[in-house]
């Protein structure tokens, strides 16, 4: 085969030389091929077992919303049964495919699209959208159709560089990330799920590569997590180049990245707390927990998304007292609330079609509009906090207000607890997560009705630089270094301090060695990051001082380009990366 090169953004450093995988299940688009007249049969057997799981995995819901919510919110899904049984509906589906001989997956595409139109045209525009109903029901059984395809695809025994449209946090819940070489995408940014993810396991990635053109099958190909290039069928040029590239970036990263052991103290003798991020405790292990004072931020969505109905209540709280059980009572979880909607969605929970769900209903409008899912998560993280240290903190806070209702909520739970005599954890803190920039705006304010705040810098960023982290077209004007950036993050750093209300980071930044002098000098002591980059950042905290940290921060901020802060940042950086070693 002739070599071929593209050009992508590059979003995760490291060289990954090894069989690509081509994921069509992954991709927005559905498969369409044609089938022969002896696979029309095998092909409807497929359907109708899709269809049975789909109608199994709906009277399981409707189960759990009656108990949790009552009959009325349960009859949304008993809608979407009503359309499974329709036998129209079905009748369409199967002469689509023995006539037009097409795969189900497209010609149930196509029903539900005419479906659909045919709706909109009678419907009052007042009147419930059924369209919408229509559409979720024949996605869930094109999901059941494909599950095969995505099990294939994310759960490998060979190691691969996976090419996909999009990685969605969902995709990652099951990715066997020790066969995972590197990452292709066509969209997403810098500070997209697929960005930190790669970068979360040092994995190299490139996204914004137009795969329209990509073949479906791959042999041997080269990822370039640096310089965005990709090479497939290399010459031996090639592999000699990128094999010498490979071996100078897995010596800086080992140099950078080798276990540090003990507490993170500057050469001063100031401490600083590092704390982990996760989402999957079971992927970690107990050395990872030795040297950290707890976790900043735990996930709590991903478990909603491994399944096919919301957790109860118990299990939920089974779930949690084992990870305070796991991480010992002498050190914190911090719980953040299911922040779910943008795109983090649940098969079973339908949220709207948005224009752009990124600012649309998500985070805590979720929770306040669907109180009980968020009643019985706080129950059980206060029930789970009577067998250790749990904080609780919110998303997708905006003003002063939500802050307020959420701490009558939990006030209104604790009472609730107490008549029934269950036990609980009296001490729990409620903070708030500041990724809002009217949250940051009006800090001043929220830090004295909270117990904590947590800077979510990755979406504090994009809201702040009007930036989709996860479009690649935009990539470039996602930068954290901007000038207006450092000063809402020193501004709401300096409430914190001031008010004597705990203060952290939790994003990106907080886990780049790069911005660690940058954000110590600001005024941070706590720091929360994935597990992986713990060491590097303990090594940057080791090898300076406050005082230098302090007197970078003051330059920096007082600086009026992104260039300007960058280049000195650079310059001033006390692990002074090698050649290869990438910085910014």
């Amino acid at each position: 085969m002739n070599r071929k090169t593209y050009r992508g953004t590059p979003i995760s450093p490291g060289i990954a030389i090894g069989p690509a995988f081509v994921s069509d299940s992954a991709a927005i688009k559905i498969p369409v091929y044609y089938i022969d007249k002896s696979q029309v049969e095998s092909e409807l057997t497929r359907f109708h077992a899709a269809v049975s799981v789909a109608k199994s995995q709906i009277e399981t819901m409707i189960t759990e919303m009656e108990s949790k919510l009552g009959a009325k919110d349960a009859m949304i899904f008993k809608v979407h049964s009503h359309i499974l049984e329709d036998s129209h509906f079905i009748d369409l589906v199967e002469e689509k495919v023995r006539e037009e001989k097409i795969n189900v997956e497209a010609a149930l595409r196509e029903v539900i699209t005419w479906y659909s139109a045919q709706i909109a045209e009678v419907q009052n525009s007042g009147a419930k959208d059924t369209s919408a109903d229509i559409r979720d029901v024949g996605n869930r059984v094109i999901r059941n159709l494909m599950a095969d395809e995505k099990d294939h695809v994310l759960k490998r025994e060979e190691h691969f560089i996976l090419i996909t449209h999009e990685l969605l946090p969902s995709d990652t819940v099951h990715l066997d990330k020790s066969k995972l070489l590197g990452i292709v995408t066509e969209v997403g940014g810098k500070a997209s799920h697929a960005a930190i993810l790669s970068r979360s396991f040092g994995i190299p990635a490139v996204t914004g590569v137009d795969l329209t053109t990509f073949p479906r099958t791959v042999g041997e190909m080269v990822l370039d997590g640096r310089m965005g290039a990709i090479v497939l069928y290399p010459n031996s040029a090639d592999m000699k180049r990128y094999e010498e590239r490979r071996r100078e970036f897995l010596e800086f990263k080992d140099t950078i990245y080798v276990k540090e052991e003990g507490e993170a103290v500057t050469l001063d003798g100031t401490e600083v707390e590092l704390l982990a991020n996760i989402e999957n405790f079971d992927a970690l292990n107990d050395e990872d927990f030795k040297d950290i004072k707890g976790i900043g931020l735990y996930r709590t969505e991903f478990m909603f998304m491994d399944r096919n109905t919301f957790p109860s209540e118990e299990e939920q709280y089974e779930i949690y007292r084992s990870i305070l059980n796991k991480i010992g009572p002498d050190k914190e979880v911090t719980f953040r609330t299911i922040d779910i909607g943008g795109d983090k969605k649940l098969s079973y929970f339908r949220t709207p079609e948005e224009a752009n769900p990124v600012l649309g209903w998500r985070g805590i409008r979720i929770s306040f509009e669907w109180p009980d899912v968020f009643i019985s998560q706080i129950r059980a993280l206060l029930k789970a906090a009577a067998h250790g240290q749990v904080n609780i903190m919110l998303p997708m806070v905006t003003d002063l207000e939500e802050v307020r209702t959420a701490n009558q909520y939990l006030t209104d739970i604790k009472n609730d607890l107490r008549k029934q005599g269950t036990p609980f954890g009296e001490s729990v803190r409620l903070g708030v997560m500041i990724e809002v920039p009217a949250a940051a705006i009006d800090i001043d304010n929220i830090v004295h009705e909270t117990d904590f705040i947590s800077i979510g810098s990755n979406d504090l960023i994009q809201y702040m630089l009007a930036v989709d982290r996860n479009n690649a077209k935009v990539a470039e004007m996602y930068q954290p270094l901007n000038p207006a950036i450092l000063k809402i993050i020193h501004r709401v750093i300096r409430a914190g301090v001031e008010s004597g209300t705990r203060v952290s980071i939790c994003g990106e930044m907080a886990g780049n060695f790069n911005y660690t002098q940058l954000l110590l000098g600001m005024g941070l002591r706590r720091l929360s990051m994935t597990p992986f980059y713990i060491s590097g950042v303990k090594k940057a905290i080791r090898s300076t001082t406050i005082a230098d940290c302090e007197r970078i921060a003051g330059r920096a901020l007082n600086m009026r380009t992104l260039r300007e802060i960058r280049t000195y940042l650079k310059r001033m950086n006390v692990l002074n990366p090698p050649k290869g070693g990438k910085t910014f």
